[in-house]
């Protein structure tokens, strides 16, 4: 799920809750965000990346990370590309799983990050409802591209997802999609209570509302695949050279179109 130059924490060591006010500032530097005003944007990368999570850039590598994601969210905004689809994003991942040589269960599907971007959308409506039709219905139909940095965002969460030790996102991609629908119907909103303005974002009765995925205390023992899938990626990543960790983020990048 991680690619080279990019590691994972420990599982179960010096993990903290995400503080819900992170994705409060996601969200407001989100709305902030003008395609014209690149300071404004560049404030919005910065949520992205110091949002909590298991994945972390090494310095240096970060810095062109985030110049390119820059250049594509810039371009995306000012209607230069299309936007990153689902289905380029399961591709990527899933790619950088068979490079490292990671189990079936460290992979995922279209559905599993069409479901997780429906979920963040509860929590951070303006971020990642950012070029959606208004008003959303997430029972409905949604397209399925999003912007660079709503992708990179997503990237982020599903490896807290996969590396917290989530059992439901713990599992191969073919049983995953098996249960979909059940898992979306769990999400539906009521087209009466479906996303509106994007400034006031979505104000669903408090006990309704899914709490938004995110890294968090994990007091349970490490299932067995988590510490197959973890061993994976530590020995893929020890085995593969800064030259081809370097293309195998280029090509991570070309793949969702970046």
């Amino acid at each position: 799920m991680i690619g080279p130059g990019i590691c994972a924490q420990g599982h179960g060591q010096g993990q903290t809750p995400v503080k819900k006010g992170r994705y409060k500032r996601l969200d407001e530097a989100g709305v902030a965000a003008q395609p014209n005003d690149e300071p404004s944007v560049r404030t919005l990368l910065d949520e992205v990346f110091n949002f909590p999570s298991y994945l972390q850039v090494p310095p240096g590598i970060d810095i062109m990370v985030k110049e390119r994601l820059l250049r594509a969210e810039l371009a995306h905004r000012n209607g230069h590309s299309q936007g990153v689809e689902e289905q380029s994003i399961a591709d990527a991942l899933n790619m950088v799983a068979d490079k490292l040589g990671t189990p079936a269960e460290a992979k995922t599907s279209a559905k599993q990050i069409r479901y997780l971007r429906m979920h963040l959308l509860l929590g951070e409506p303006n971020f990642m409802g950012m070029g959606l039709a208004r008003p959303v219905n997430i029972g409905g139909s949604i397209k399925s591209t999003m912007s660079p940095f709503q992708a990179a965002h997503l990237i982020m969460v599903l490896v807290n997802q996969k590396f917290g030790g989530d059992d439901s996102y713990l599992v191969p991609p073919d049983q995953w999609d098996q249960n979909f629908d059940h898992k979306v119907k769990s999400l539906y909103i009521p087209e009466s209570r479906a996303l509106g303005d994007p400034q006031q974002g979505f104000q669903p009765p408090a006990q309704t509302t899914p709490q938004p995925p995110g890294p968090r205390l994990i007091v349970k023992p490490a299932p067995s695949v988590l510490v197959d899938v973890l061993n994976s990626v530590s020995k893929g990543i020890s085995d593969m050279s800064d030259a081809d960790g370097l293309k195998l983020l280029h090509d991570v990048f070309s793949k969702m179109g970046m």
